[in-house]
């Protein structure tokens, strides 16, 4: 669903909710409480998981989350590796690729352009290093997203995640194009599935996250 959920959207959701409903779907990923009362209030009946913006750091968060029908969680991006052991990692999905939001902006960069034409298209802001942060609009609910630049990727950290009863791990894909993507499903399949060694020089500049610093 989207990272923002205000009236208009919910306006949106209510009146294509029978359709919603239809759609042959195992679940919804939900990003916000309004999100989530939305759901509930509707009875949806399939599965809810609740994705990394809304936080699940302890075991006693996460219970309260199956209290309102969400049947699983994603890891929260902050925690370390030893945090994890010390969490029930057995309904939570671990994000292992994916370029992260930084910021989630109803200041649309189009409109503020004087650009905007009503589609979704990616722009880039650049920082006084040169480095260059991907903005996707989402025009039906008018809002943007500030992706870092350099992507999440957990390739190389197998070992550590076999370790932890993950009963996903999810590739998230937002910029990439095609043949992008199907370089990184390839990556994963070799790795992950054929038990082949990860190299650095797989991917060129990536992030490991918060798993071996965690939270400051």
């Amino acid at each position: 669903m989207p990272h923002v959920f205000r009236r208009p959207t919910r306006e949106r959701f209510e009146q294509s909710y029978q359709e919603l409903q239809s759609l042959p779907l195992d679940g919804m990923l939900i990003r916000n409480y309004e999100e989530l009362g939305f759901l509930l209030g509707h009875g949806y009946p399939k599965a809810m998981v609740a994705d990394h913006h809304l936080p699940a750091w302890s075991n006693r968060a996460q219970s309260a989350f199956f209290q309102c029908k969400i049947a699983q969680n994603t890891v929260p991006l902050e925690l370390n590796w030893k945090e994890l052991r010390q969490r029930d990692c057995s309904r939570s999905e671990l994000l292992i690729y994916g370029y992260l939001p930084l910021m989630v902006s109803a200041g649309c960069v189009h409109q503020s352009l004087g650009r905007c034409k009503g589609t979704e298209e990616v722009l880039f802001l650049k920082d006084r290093y040169g480095k260059e942060f991907a903005v996707k609009n989402h025009c039906a609910d008018c809002y943007n997203v500030i992706y870092n630049s350099v992507p999440l990727a957990l390739f190389g950290q197998r070992e550590e995640i076999a370790k932890l009863p993950f009963p996903s791990l999810r590739i998230h894909f937002s910029i990439e194009s095609v043949a992008r993507a199907n370089k990184i499903l390839d990556l994963y399949e070799a790795i992950f599935c054929h038990g082949e060694a990860w190299k650095k020089t797989d991917m060129e500049e990536y992030t490991n996250g918060h798993l071996k610093r965690g939270v400051e």
